[in-house]
């Protein structure tokens, strides 16, 4: 029962969440979810087949596979959670109601998510690692016992960290290749191209611009130039190619987000304190990159050029002054 309430308690408190925020559940999962089916048959119409990615719980396993030590841990952290939670089920707990929401949390996303990339793995994995302290409260008997077992497992995993700290420096050469820098590593990888910089050249690009444009204004620029801490003249800051307006019906109201004329419209609305063109072709929707060179022609009285060491950019020259 204990379980089953903090699921239900992680589902209520995500209700509330949308609520309190003027959202829709529905709308989220129709988007979510509804929309990647209808985009991958609009891709597979364009372009053919497309590769299939397995469930998330295929990559955690092949993970847990190869990491014995987390993979004991996690099993007899959740098997002494369960044991806990059935003995205390009768009485309102927030380590069973909170382990419950958790534990259900890791389970849909192991069977519903079908993607690879770390962002979705991790958090599972962190998720289960929060069941590994009830091991030694559940499993061990006597303080003495349990610091000695504690003991055992930091001194275990210190010898495991310790043999693969080769192979993590390794690892740590493809570091600026991960971070999507432009740098002989890069190059060597996968060629020449145009990345994003290296993370604290851009973070002293973005404090720059921060002083520049203030917290009122809106932005048009593509990832990785937009300055994060301001909003985006249309919300609609990425696209992916073909398009993904190909994914939504004719009469859906976000396929006009995704129209030119509507980003005109916002652009003559509410000139942006700050245009980059740069990589819009290949971040923004189709069409966009036009609508913002034109504008930046029939406005050239009201844009000023401003050009970092990263990235070339328009600043409506009232924030200059």
């Amino acid at each position: 029962m204990g379980p089953i309430v903090g699921a239900i308690s992680a589902l209520a408190m995500i209700f509330v969440i949308f609520l309190l925020n003027q959202g829709s559940i529905t709308n989220n999962i129709k988007y979510a979810y509804l929309f990647n089916f209808r985009f991958t048959s609009v891709l597979e119409e364009q372009i053919g087949d497309l590769p299939r990615f397995s469930p998330i719980i295929v990559y955690v396993l092949s993970f847990l596979r190869h990491h014995p030590l987390l993979s004991v841990s996690f099993i007899i952290g959740i098997f002494a959670w369960l044991r806990y939670a059935k003995a205390g089920w009768r009485t309102p707990d927030p380590h069973i109601w909170g382990g419950g929401g958790i534990l259900l949390g890791c389970i849909v996303s192991s069977f519903f998510e079908a993607v690879y990339c770390e962002q979705y793995l991790t958090p599972i994995l962190l998720c289960m690692a929060l069941f590994v302290p009830f091991a030694y409260s559940e499993m061990v008997a006597g303080p003495k016992t349990i610091r000695l077992v504690r003991h055992l497992y930091v001194i275990i995993a210190f010898c495991i960290l310790a043999v693969r700290l080769d192979g993590v420096a390794d690892e740590f050469k493809l570091t600026p290749y991960n971070a999507r820098g432009n740098t002989p590593t890069t190059n060597k990888i996968i060629g020449e191209v145009t990345m994003a910089p290296t993370g604290l050249n851009i973070l002293n690009e973005y404090d720059d611009i921060l002083g520049i444009i203030p917290r009122n204004e809106t932005v048009v620029a593509p990832w990785p130039f937009h300055p994060l801490f301001r909003r985006d003249l249309t919300f609609q800051i990425f696209d992916d190619r073909p398009s993904l307006a190909g994914a939504f019906k004719e009469n859906d109201p976000m396929k006009r987000t995704f129209a030119p004329e509507t980003f005109n419209n916002a652009l003559e609305r509410n000139p942006p304190g700050l245009i980059v063109l740069q990589d819009m072709d290949g971040f923004y929707p189709p069409g966009w990159h036009q609508v913002a060179t034109d504008f930046l022609m029939r406005h050239e009285d009201i844009y000023e050029k401003y050009a970092t060491k990263l990235y070339q950019g328009y600043i409506r020259k009232d924030l200059l002054d």
